[in-house]
């Protein structure tokens, strides 16, 4: 029986009913399922049945019940539910036990299997948890939740989809970039100054421009050296303080050569004085003092002043947002991170904890809004937390990017267009 979705007012008593018409009665086969998707794509849900020894039939929504399509899936252990899988308009059968099958309409055969992935649940659904357009998993246990997130991470992957059930921080599509200023991105530099960009910060974008830049044993930066708003890279050399920087996100020779700084201090690049143009600064750990130049060319600092304790890691941002890059500190033996608004000597204006230790730290404008933020890379699950506020608090998204277990230089800044590479 299908009863109408009719809605009626009665002004007096301000009462709707809904399901209060029946519009269609007809008979079925006898069955252990009843599920509703649109199998032929006409905008009207049709009526699946199963029986547990596996025998599917689908009946129309608009022919009383006529049957459209039958087969047997065979026996049918766990949970079974329906969405689209493939994002092909035709809803797709997941059988849900301690396994996931996935049988792709409209014929139903076997499109993925994972076994062992599933958690013991009381219950089970499907749903986009993270927008990328394709079902996840969610599994409630004891009032908790677990997200199983599937879908293809990039646009060259195939249907050969997947889930994970690691633990409960399921990484998910990364930050939204609102605008209306323009994002940051992610890479890193491995050890043979081979540098890797990714277009973005989805799964859409989980594709990696890469090229070669400098020598190994360089310290990897990129800015915005020529003030044409994308981030290209930059390496300083912490043995003599040798730094050059190129204005293109590809292998060539570098645009400009400078010094600038001591063997081992610490470089970082940004806008320092707000003039749109990106040039870099060192950090001395052996003094707690921080140098900085607005120009690219071997000088003094235009500014120095002490800040922060030495053996902590410098990072820098536009923090408040003014159009002007600061620099702060991250403890990597307990998550404490601090800065100040002002290129002077003296107190932090903000701290607070994020992270745990041994994270590495990064700061970039994450969804658009001009005020740069934290991200932490954890080593030793090759995921990046995203912090969309500077106050103490759980990352707002996790993104699984790049290699684990593996000492990368890592980068943010505005890459730009990039010609996809390897993924």
């Amino acid at each position: 029986t299908v009863y109408a979705d009719t809605t009626w007012r009665d002004p007096r008593v301000e009462q709707t009913e809904r399901f209060d018409e029946v519009v269609g009665r007809f008979l079925l086969p006898a069955a252990d399922q009843l599920l509703v998707g649109d199998y032929d794509r006409n905008a009207t849900n049709d009526i699946f049945l199963l029986s547990a020894n596996g025998d599917l039939t689908v009946r129309s929504g608009v022919g009383m019940g006529t049957s459209i399509f039958s087969t047997n899936i065979g026996p049918v252990i766990g949970d079974v539910l329906l969405d689209d899988y493939n994002v092909d308009g035709v809803p797709d059968l997941y059988l849900i036990d301690e396994t996931v099958d996935v049988l792709l309409g409209p014929e139903y055969t076997l499109g993925y299997t994972d076994i062992g992935v599933v958690p013991p649940r009381e219950a089970v659904l499907v749903g986009d948890y993270d927008g990328d357009g394709r079902p996840d998993i969610y599994a409630l246990e004891d009032g908790r939740i677990s997200v199983l997130l599937g879908g293809a991470r990039s646009q060259t992957e195939d249907i050969t989809s997947w889930f994970k059930y690691e633990d409960q921080s399921p990484w998910d599509a990364g930050p939204e970039c609102l605008g209306p200023s323009s994002c940051d991105q992610i890479g890193f530099v491995f050890g043979d100054s081979e540098l890797w960009l990714r277009k973005n910060l989805s799964w859409d974008g989980g594709d990696y421009a890469n090229f070669y830049f400098g020598n190994p044993g360089d310290v990897g930066v990129v800015g915005d050296w020529d003030c044409d708003g994308i981030d290209t890279p930059g390496m300083f050399r912490p043995g003599n303080g040798f730094a050059y920087v190129a204005n293109a996100n590809e292998t060539t020779v570098a645009s400009t050569e400078f010094y600038f700084g001591l063997g081992g201090d610490i470089p970082l690049a940004g806008d320092w004085d707000g003039d749109g143009c990106d040039s870099l600064a060192i950090y001395r750990p052996s003094q707690g003092k921080v140098y900085l130049s607005n120009a690219l060319r071997t000088q003094l600092a235009d500014v120095d002043y002490f800040f922060g304790t030495p053996g902590d890691i410098p990072f820098a941002g536009d923090f408040n947002g003014d159009g002007r890059d600061e620099v702060g500190l991250y403890r990597p033996g307990d998550g404490f991170v601090y800065f100040r608004y002002e290129q002077t000597s003296g107190a932090a204006d903000k701290a607070y904890y994020f992270g745990d230790p041994g994270d590495r730290i990064v700061a970039g404008d994450w969804n658009g809004n001009g005020t740069d933020t934290l991200a932490v890379h954890r080593k030793s699950e090759g995921r990046w937390y995203f912090r969309l506020d500077n106050s103490q608090g759980f990352a707002d998204h996790i993104l699984e990017a790049g290699p684990a277990e593996e000492d990368l230089i890592l980068l943010t800044g505005v890459f730009g267009d990039l010609p996809y590479g390897e993924n």
